[in-house]
């Protein structure tokens, strides 16, 4: 990994349905954290169709995305960079493949973390921006297309346990079809499948019970809309998780495609698989009664970013 001139480090997330190219710089006098600087995402849904395979058209958007990232990095002059890759790289048949297509195209080199990386590093990012109860304990919730991890945390004693699970919004989507609009049987049955999934987390919610859980960015971006909140300069944002057995769920849960396209709250890349979502936050928050709901603006590239930070600091930004 070679040094930029300018102090300038990125972070490339290749996740199962978004790549995201996150640009940092370190804060004023190199005394600080780091701040991001610029944002470049792309929707690529990767598992389309399958679980298991990349389709062409997927391989191509996901190499075309990498190639307009090369672009801004030349341009904005970065070359200290680190991409990596999630769940769908995980377990797709042709990931390998698509590796090595992307490092032809634009000179990248991505690298395959595993699901217990990947939760060390939302767990660092969102400790970064998010409030860790001073007492009792934190769940951690990141939802990707391919995987969901779970942390569970203290301000004591750090990380308690951490965990990532294939039940990401992509992976629920095709497993388990949904109608247009869904009914309450089918929501119960996809309920009762996603609760055998997750075992270890009811026996570790029993074990350590938290007070807040804190969703990191993604579909509890979406939330926050729902609810009538907007990201400002803070790096979190707070509401009762009341609301979303009251407002969010009951309002959304038996629409259909068409009426979610037509909430500006709702993106339409997140409109096809937001009801598995939703079921699975419903379904923690039955668990595990929580009274607040945190939402972080860091998580997995932030994570990232503070691990390379790290190391600019030790080379003396040079």
């Amino acid at each position: 990994m070679s040094t930029s001139k300018n102090n300038l480090f990125a972070v490339i997330d290749s996740g199962t349905n978004s790549f995201s190219l996150s640009i940092y710089e370190p804060a004023e006098n190199h005394a600080g954290q780091f701040k991001r600087v610029y944002k470049e995402n792309y929707f690529v849904e990767l598992l389309e169709n399958s679980n298991q395979f990349i389709s062409p058209a997927a391989f191509e958007r996901a190499v075309r995305a990498y190639e307009l990232f090369a672009e801004t990095l030349c341009y904005k002059e970065v070359d200290t960079v680190r991409a990596v890759a999630t769940a769908a790289f995980r377990q797709a048949d042709n990931a390998a493949e698509l590796i090595t297509a992307i490092w032809e195209a634009t000179n990248i080199q991505i690298e395959i973390i595993s699901g217990e990386q990947e939760a060390d590093f939302i767990y660092q990012g969102v400790k970064l921006a998010s409030p860790i109860p001073a007492k009792g304990h934190a769940l951690i919730m990141d939802i990707g297309g391919g995987s969901v991890e779970f942390i569970l945390c203290n301000q004591q004693q750090g990380k308690l346990w951490a965990e990532s699970f294939a039940v990401g919004a992509a992976v629920l989507y095709n497993q388990y079809p949904l109608s247009d609009p869904s009914n309450a049987i089918e929501l119960n049955y996809l309920q009762q499948q996603i609760s055998q999934k997750l075992t270890n987390l009811w026996a570790m919610l029993a074990k350590y019970p938290p007070q807040m859980l804190i969703g990191a960015s993604g579909t509890f971006d979406v939330l926050l809309a729902l609810v009538g909140k907007r990201k400002t300069q803070n790096l979190y944002e707070l509401f009762p998780a009341a609301r979303f057995h009251k407002e969010i769920f009951p309002s959304l849960c038996y629409t259909s495609f068409a009426q979610r396209a037509t909430m500006p709250q709702v993106p339409a890349r997140r409109s096809k698989m937001l009801i598995g979502i939703l079921s699975l936050i419903k379904l923690v928050l039955d668990n595990c009664p929580m009274q607040q709901l945190a939402v972080s603006d860091y998580a997995l590239r932030e994570g990232l970013a503070w691990e390379m930070w790290q190391k600019k600091i030790k080379n003396g930004f040079k």
